[in-house]
């Protein structure tokens, strides 16, 4: 007997969410690395950063946050589908954690500005 609609579109919505990475996990991981490229040690906003697979997908990789590094778009096309060697950076002081929390709040308030914005753009 043949999948149902319902069946189908949920096989297909698990699919897509195994090759992307939603938005709060994104933010996660960014947070997590302190918004700093873990191979190169650049921070934003001095770089632009993306969420990176350690173990590529293609090689095996998942989603899962274990697998997840924060990376620079310089790093992260230069490696392609190959590892880096993550370098071990220092523990940051307070002064640096209480810095990195400001410049995250900046980035969420400039987002949802940015949201609010559009939204009532598109509904004048």
């Amino acid at each position: 007997m043949a999948e149902s609609i319902p069946e189908i579109k949920q096989e297909f919505r698990q699919k897509l969410m195994g090759r992307f990475l939603n938005r709060t996990l994104r933010f996660k991981i960014l947070k997590r690395d302190n918004f700093r490229c873990q191979y190169c040690g650049r921070k934003a906003p001095n770089v632009e950063l993306e969420v990176d697979h350690i173990v590529p997908k293609v090689k095996g990789g998942t989603n899962s946050s274990n697998n997840l590094i924060t990376s620079c778009v310089d790093c992260n096309r230069g490696k392609g589908r190959s590892q880096l060697e993550v370098i071990p950076l220092k523990e940051l002081t307070e002064e640096e954690k209480f810095e990195n929390k400001k410049r995250a709040a900046e980035i969420i308030d400039s987002l949802l500005e940015g949201y609010h914005k559009n939204r009532n753009n598109i509904r004048n």
